[in-house]
């Protein structure tokens, strides 16, 4: 409500519903960083500094309020990780590959900082991970809207339409396809159903064995892990029967062999005679030069971001490792690389106790995506990639959620009991 009085403007905003400005700036965070990669993605830019500028206004009326400030673990982790990754231009070969990657490690935090003020809470957690849903759903429409509809079955779909590598396309949606496959099966929301079958075709098309893979092993899991009945031997069933289907299309029907089916029959070439698919060829290479550099500098590594460069006077390819835990020994050693994974096994810990031994639902679709990024990394490099590395913030936004949540209910309970207590002396006095 606007006003003038004594010649002063007056600006009344009433309750201040800063919550939906975050959720919108971090949406735009999400659907920019999926859709587009190029260097000049000034969309994404505008995002982060709107989802920045609206989490530091919640944070100084917070700061007004009660005059404290969350700084969440998951963001000490990250910046003690970030800290020995700038300290490594001290020993690197490389220095300048170790401060280029300065910039995307600070986003992360950044990122990190920003989701911790506003989703570390059960209902802000719920939030949160509806914003990764659709935002999987966006990009999965984005994808086959931007694409000629003669260009579904190349075997690269996704490519052209967002800059992206269809190995990391793939895994996003694999991600996000477990979110979808909790709201449809676990919470009964059917539409969910269509939106997981966009994303799997997406999945599919791009070309991606491990995506492939990794996707159908988060779908498996999801449902397995549902509950303890008769059931379950039911749901195995029609699981095998699923994924029998799946694999006789893809080996079958013409398009989609074309589009990933041929490159399954070159890993199983390769599997049987060690020839026939140059891209494991060439991953198998690059992890045995990241094993060389790690026994060759085995506490600190070769330096942040310093493996390309290192590969590159080895063979004349300038590229990543393909697989992040041994990138990350050949750059950081074991101690960035201890320091890195020492927080996935805090993340198992708690994900896995909620899951399996106090059956939340939430936590078994936690623990499916904590599994799917597991395996994936055997392939894929994500430590300083902001839109995945969000996942692994959403993780640690449902421990804190879930901690909060069953602290709450605790004392819930514990009023309660002492209610009925109080009501019991209360009518022994009556007698």
């Amino acid at each position: 409500m606007l006003s003038v009085k004594n010649r002063i403007l007056n600006i009344r905003l009433g309750e201040l519903q800063l919550d939906y400005f975050i959720d919108a700036a971090f949406f735009a965070v999400l659907i920019t960083s999926f859709t587009i990669q190029n260097e000049d993605n000034y969309l994404y830019k505008i995002s982060f500094f709107a989802f920045l500028a609206f989490t530091a206004v919640k944070v100084f009326f917070r700061l007004n309020y009660d005059g404290k400030l969350k700084l969440p673990s998951v963001c000490l982790w990250y910046l003690a990780f970030t800290l020995l990754s700038l300290a490594s231009v001290l020993w690197a070969q490389y220095p300048l590959k170790a401060l280029e990657t300065m910039t995307r490690m600070i986003q992360i935090l950044v990122v990190f900082f920003c989701m911790a003020q506003s989703y570390a809470t059960p209902q802000g957690f719920k939030r949160c991970a509806k914003l990764f849903c659709w935002a999987g759903i966006y990009c999965a429409v984005f994808i086959f809207a931007a694409t000629p509809v003669s260009s579904w079955f190349s075997g690269r779909l996704g490519q052209s339409a967002t800059g992206n590598n269809v190995n990391i396309i793939g895994l996003l949606l694999s991600l996000c396809i477990i979110l979808c496959l909790y709201y449809a099966y676990y919470q009964k929301k059917r539409i969910y159903y269509l939106f997981f079958l966009i994303e799997f075709a997406v999945i599919t098309l791009t070309g991606s064995r491990r995506s492939m893979l990794a996707a159908i092993g988060g779908i498996v899991l999801i449902i397995f892990i549902k509950d303890r009945s008769w059931k379950l031997l039911v749901r195995m069933l029609v699981i095998l029967g699923l994924t029998a289907a799946v694999a006789y299309a893809v080996l079958n029907i013409e398009p989609l062999y074309n589009a990933i089916g041929v490159r399954f029959a070159s890993m199983l070439e390769y599997a049987q005679t060690n020839s026939g698919d140059n891209s494991l060829f060439l991953r198998n290479q690059y992890i045995a030069y990241a094993k060389q550099f790690f026994l060759e500098h085995p506490l600190l590594g070769i330096g942040t971001a310093n493996f390309s460069s290192m590969l590159n006077n080895y063979i004349g390819l300038d590229t990543y490792a393909h697989n992040n835990y041994y990138e990350l020994l050949a750059n950081n050693g074991l101690i960035g690389f201890s320091l890195y994974y020492g927080f996935y096994v805090y993340l198992i810990a708690k994900i896995s106790k909620a899951a399996l031994i106090l059956q939340n639902n939430f936590a078994k679709a936690m623990l499916t995506i904590l599994a799917v990024l597991i395996v994936s990394e055997y392939s894929i490099v994500i430590y300083r990639t902001v839109y995945i590395m969000a996942f692994i913030c959403l993780l640690f936004l449902f421990v804190c959620a879930f901690d909060i949540g069953a602290s709450e209910e605790q004392t819930a309970s514990l009023i309660q009991t002492e209610t009925n207590d109080n009501s019991k002396l209360l009518k022994g006095n009556r007698i």
